[in-house]
């Protein structure tokens, strides 16, 4: 009966949840300075670039401190590129730029709540998982920024979402959704691509365990309506800039996503910050590089973040080469990993970071672990048509990838 009860004032509930995350996200962009979020000058800069351009820009000197601007997944700029455009109010392109990636956050989490709908019936369990989600710190910081990881995060719920409403209902439609979002969020970042796979195994696997779901596809094929006709035109023009983009660095670097001193010179490479921070303390590591040509070429670094990282690198790289230290194993890795994501998610990795006290990030390791053991002794494979099973073989999959490779 509270259950009942309470159902009826969830689209309220939502709503307000929502509003709070809205408002949360408002005065974030509002307040929070430019080069505090991870990489935002950069990203605001290449969305400049591409602003200037009616497609795809080219690298130049006006570009290298930005890292490469081709070759690379680009739909993030492409699409805040040409928002800069509609910017018609009194205020600057950078806050127009936050406020359109906070409503990608908020519809974010919107596509979240519509998919826990369709893994359970239970009112407070829908809410408990909302209201979690929207008081996530790093989620909140992040989701007020200009960076391409909340249309990663956005295209990541909406290929789970169009999925497992795919495996219920059968719909052509919702298959073609799920292919544009996958085929979208392969285009935003590269670390998307493991999450790609692992989404094409699944989809190959229902089709292997439900011929007839594959049948039931293919002769909706044949027939299609105008709306599915526009998504499997976009799906098609998705693959095909994902087969250039990808198949062509293949091709030419032997990489899916090259380094910046693959496609630009040595010395036009370095003027940007986070590939030099990272090819000094990598070539001094290898003894390629001694101490003193590190520390002059350190000095160029302009960001003072990226400068003091770099200097952080080489003297642990130092210290290596002086006491023998060994690298720490995978299993070790792992568990310093996990306490480094933990910290991260419930507070704030920036370029100046801020933590939770050790305490309260006890609570939050008690809180995950009850909620392990819970799924330990009360999850039934069976239960909600398996989504619950491939939600966690997707998440634990994920993070594996995550962990040990990138």
């Amino acid at each position: 009966m509270q259950n009942d009860s309470l159902r009826r004032f969830e689209p309220w509930l939502v709503f307000i949840t929502l509003a709070y995350f809205a408002c949360r996200l408002f005065s974030n962009a509002l307040s929070i300075a430019p080069f505090l979020p991870p990489d935002e000058v950069t990203r605001f800069g290449i969305c400049e670039v591409f602003s200037r351009v009616l497609f795809l820009p080219e690298n130049s000197e006006n570009t290298w401190h930005l890292g490469l601007v081709t070759d690379i997944p680009a739909l993030y700029y492409f699409l805040c590129g040409k928002l800069m455009h509609l910017n018609f109010f009194p205020i600057s392109d950078l806050f127009f730029l936050r406020l359109c990636n906070a409503l990608l956050s908020v519809c974010m989490v919107y596509l979240a709540y519509r998919w826990i709908c369709t893994i359970t019936q239970d009112v407070c369990v829908r809410l408990l998982f909302l209201v979690m989600l929207t008081n996530t710190a790093m989620l909140t910081f992040i989701g007020a920024a200009v960076s391409y990881d909340n249309l990663t995060n956005f295209f990541a719920v909406a290929t789970l979402y169009a999925f497992h409403c795919y495996k219920l209902n059968d719909s052509l439609r919702y298959f073609l959704l799920f292919l544009v979002s996958v085929l979208a969020g392969s285009l935003v970042k590269t670390s998307f691509l493991p999450l790609a796979v692992l989404f094409t195994f699944l989809a190959v696997w229902e089709w292997r365990v439900a011929p007839v779901r594959l049948r039931a596809l293919l002769e909706g094929l044949r027939s299609m309506k105008a709306w599915n006709i526009i998504l499997c035109s976009i799906a098609l023009l998705l693959l095909f800039m994902n087969l250039g983009l990808y198949g062509g660095n293949l091709l030419s670097y032997g990489k899916v996503v090259p380094v910046s001193s693959q496609v630009l010179p040595l010395d036009a490479a370095m003027k940007n910050r986070i590939f030099a921070r990272g090819m000094i303390a990598s070539e001094f590591r290898a003894g390629r590089m001694d101490l003193a040509e590190a520390s002059e070429r350190i000095k160029a670094i302009d960001n003072p973040g990226d400068r003091a990282a770099a200097i952080r690198l080489v003297k642990i790289a130092a210290k290596e080469k002086q006491r023998g230290v060994q690298l720490m194993d995978r299993i070790q890795y792992s568990w310093f990993w996990l306490r480094g994501m933990t910290k991260g998610l419930v507070g704030i990795v920036a370029h100046r970071d801020l933590f939770k006290p050790a305490i309260v990030l006890g609570l939050y390791q008690l809180l995950f672990l009850a909620g392990i053991l819970s799924v330990v002794r009360y999850w039934n494979l069976h239960d909600t048509n398996g989504l619950n099973g491939q939600a966690m073989l997707l998440c634990g999959a994920y993070l594996l990838i995550l962990m040990q490779f990138v």
